[in-house]
């Protein structure tokens, strides 16, 4: 998993169409480190999950995190974070609520944040499982 998340974010730098970037329809420039990871989030429920009961999401809203997601017994998370100066997802996972509860889960995915919707949705549906990951990591 760590030679994926490597390969993903030497993507970065790269101009990506469709990426999150500049102003929406009405001029407001939407907030990448919101935006983005609902983007994934969407992806997440499109795919299956469901939102973790409230008093998991409660627990980390207070303690600024985002919101977790359930599917096939597994806890799942996006968060925006900078690496080097370049904008990154990290999805993070756990099978046991009580650690999804206080935050703490492992690192199963990271992206640049800058990559095209169609792609982003094909990184929750690699992570799911939906399609297996290629040979070779894809170069966006």
């Amino acid at each position: 998993m760590t030679d994926i998340i490597s390969e993903n974010l030497s993507a970065f730098g790269q101009d990506h169409a469709g990426a999150f970037t500049g102003p929406d329809d009405t001029g407001h420039t939407p907030d990448p480190s919101d935006e983005v990871p609902g983007y994934i989030e969407n992806m997440f429920e499109k795919y299956g999950a469901v939102p973790a009961d409230s008093a998991i999401n409660d627990s980390l809203k207070k303690q600024g995190l985002r919101s977790c997601y359930i599917r096939d017994g597994v806890y799942y998370r996006a968060e925006y974070c900078m690496f080097e100066d370049h904008p990154v997802i990290v999805i993070t996972a756990t099978d046991k609520a009580e650690f999804a509860k206080v935050g703490i889960q492992d690192n199963v995915g990271g992206f640049s944040a800058e990559l095209p919707k169609e792609k982003l949705e094909k990184e929750v549906r690699f992570l799911f499982g939906i399609e297996p990951y290629p040979e070779t990591y894809p170069d966006y």
